[in-house]
């Protein structure tokens, strides 16, 4: 059996137990949700609103992965995009209104949302997304990032290339050595479809070396649901589709044969759920001054 395939079971049994928690759903899905409409109900929205969606993070995720990996469905992907960028726009919203104690969000996760976001092809919401955790890097809400999270820089690293951003790394706490993600940041256009798939082995071998839980040692991938979930290579291969580069049509990492760790096929059009909307409305409203 090989590494992806051990992965793969680990997550299997991991997530499934995890679904067979007594009320598992109404904990990580239905709670979240009804706490952020009672929120709504308050004359003044409360600060922890934004920890209804955060909550509901492990939901969106877990199930896609499941579903991905147990059924070969991935109908899934959406909402835990949708949710992520919700993350995102309402914690940086929070952050600098209160910019003294703003909301937590390591970068590691701001960059995942972002990924999530960039693999559905949402480039206009994903450029938007970027802004923001560029903002928030000078800021108390992301401070400077953490200069051990290569994966996350990585991601943020090429979006900035692909959307001709700024970033500053000698400014923030940008990681001294980048590892295998070096190569990519370099090449990240490149129109060698051999080397592509090259380097993608290389991101997918380096994953899974670093998807593990151990309090002892610090492990880039340390969530069950990023074990086999390769989405700091699928949002790089998206954003050379975005900027009008090819990809290979097979690559050869066992890792980018999941179903989860494909690009979809077709874009569904973003929509924010009515929910986040009527957050967004409300906080907007008590802000705007």
């Amino acid at each position: 059996m090989d590494k992806t395939e051990s992965k793969k079971e680990e997550v299997i049994k991991e997530l499934g137990e995890w679904f067979a928690r007594p009320n598992c759903k109404n904990f990580y899905y239905e709670e979240p949700i009804e706490t952020v409409r009672n929120n709504l109900s308050e004359i003044k929205l409360k600060k922890s609103t934004w920890l209804g969606f955060d909550q509901l993070e492990n939901w969106y995720k877990n199930n896609f992965i499941y579903k991905g990996l147990v059924e070969n469905d991935v109908t899934d992907q959406q909402p835990m995009a949708i949710n992520g960028y919700s993350i995102v726009e309402l914690t940086s919203i929070l952050a600098k209104q209160f910019p003294n104690n703003p909301p937590s969000l390591p970068l590691h996760r701001m960059a995942g949302y972002l990924s999530t976001v960039v693999i559905q092809k949402w480039y206009q919401e994903a450029g938007k997304m970027l802004e923001l955790i560029l903002e928030g890097l000078d800021t108390k809400f992301l401070k400077g990032g953490q200069n051990f999270d290569t994966s996350g820089w990585f991601t943020i690293s090429v979006a900035c290339k692909a959307f001709d951003s700024a970033l500053a790394t000698e400014k923030h706490n940008y990681p001294k050595e980048m590892g295998v993600y070096q190569l990519v940041i370099d090449k990240w256009n490149t129109q060698d479809e051999t080397e592509i798939d090259r380097m993608v082995s290389e991101l997918c071998d380096y994953h899974l070396e670093q998807a593990d839980i151990d309090e002892r040692e610090s492990y880039e991938f340390s969530f069950i649901n990023e074990f086999v979930y390769a989405f700091e290579v699928l949002s790089w291969l998206s954003l050379r589709k975005m900027s009008g580069l090819t990809n290979p049509k097979t690559l050869n990492h066992p890792l980018m044969r999941l179903p989860i760790n494909q690009l979809p096929k077709t874009t569904i059009p973003f929509k924010k759920t009515e929910l986040y909307d009527q957050v967004l409305a409300k906080v907007k409203e008590e802000f705007k001054g």
